[in-house]
């Protein structure tokens, strides 16, 4: 009788630190992906970088080609790029008037938001955690911001 006691014990001691560590350790775990996720995009958008400076030192113009296609395409179909790299949550975004790359983030998808708010730390935006809108209601987006909301 007292073997069953003793293994009742450890069983429930057992699951009770099981759901301690989770609750201790759940944050960082999360916290860690968003920011590997950050350190991903960040690489991704400087890959893109340099290949959009290479465009423009070979054709005097940014890979805009007026007819809609993504900035990313037209880097591929010219030979700059082997592939569009798979980027944040949604499509590369070309922003003209600040000459920027950026990946749209949802003011509805909480994930995405705070991988962009990881991205914009990394790249030492000021304010970071105030993401501004693609279409600059939110004012205007600098070359170096990583990402926009829609």
């Amino acid at each position: 009788m007292s073997h069953v006691l003793v293994g009742i014990i450890g069983v429930i001691m057992f699951v009770g630190l099981a759901i301690a560590g989770a609750n201790y350790y759940g944050g960082s775990v999360t916290g860690a992906k968003v920011d590997a996720q950050a350190a991903d995009y960040l690489n991704q958008s400087g890959q893109i970088a340099r290949a959009i400076e290479a465009y423009e030192n070979d054709n005097g113009k940014p890979p805009v080609d007026g007819s809609g296609t993504q900035t990313v395409q037209v880097l591929v179909d010219s030979g700059y790029m082997s592939e569009t790299p798979p980027g944040g949550r949604s499509a590369w975004a070309w922003d003209s008037s600040a000459k920027a790359l950026l990946a749209v983030a949802g003011a509805n998808d909480t994930e995405g938001l705070r991988v962009c708010i990881a991205a914009r730390k990394r790249a030492a935006m000021p304010n970071p955690s105030q993401v501004k809108a693609c279409d600059g209601s939110g004012g205007k987006l600098s070359k170096a911001d990583p990402c926009c909301l829609k």
